[in-house]
């Protein structure tokens, strides 16, 4: 439904500006909404987002309830899961230190990606891919390799500088030149 999605967004925006009570509950109402319409992949996309938010809020038990539902939604409906929920499962994986399950689900990330229309996320897809890549290059340096998370680095660099993203251009500067991992 076209309210569920105007939630959703909202959601975001809520997020983002740390308005948390607020963009839980537009999450949750679109998620609502998503159901009562039948609409699998906002669903799980408004599921991921209050997953996310239960996992970095350290609701322990509020995330496994929402990621035991997430799992469902995956397994009865895996071709229409949006690509924003591998988005957030990477970031939970690597809140979890599950570094290589991060690498894995950033992978599926950008495969979904390439297979939705463009405004589907809340971010252009060349920024969407670049953001992948710049966690990709994290997950190499946190599994230990530092070469390779620099070539990916450099090379995410020079593919997407001239699209002027500073939280990605600031990423990769800060990475390349601390060699530290940078938050999810």
């Amino acid at each position: 439904s076209q309210r569920a999605r105007e939630l959703l967004r909202l959601g975001v925006v809520l997020s983002e500006k740390c308005a948390l009570e607020e963009a839980r509950n537009a999450f949750g109402e679109a998620c609502r909404l998503a159901r009562s319409a039948g609409e699998v992949g906002l669903t799980a996309e408004s599921i991921a987002r209050l997953l996310r938010m239960a996992s970095e809020s350290g609701d322990a038990a509020e995330a496994a309830s929402w990621e035991r539902e997430l799992k469902g939604v995956m397994a009865s409906f895996p071709a229409q899961i949006p690509s924003m929920v591998w988005y957030c499962q990477a970031v939970i994986s690597g809140q979890k230190e599950g570094w290589r399950e991060a690498q894995s689900h950033l992978v599926q990330y950008l495969r979904a990606l390439e297979h939705e229309p463009e405004g589907a996320t809340t971010m252009g897809r060349r920024e969407a891919r670049a953001r992948a890549w710049v966690m990709l290059g994290n997950t190499f340096v946190q599994r230990g390799h530092v070469r390779r998370a620099e070539r990916t680095l450099q090379w995410v660099r020079r593919e997407f500088e001239s699209d002027r993203l500073p939280s990605i251009n600031g990423l990769i500067a800060l990475q390349l030149q601390l060699q530290v991992p940078a938050e999810f």
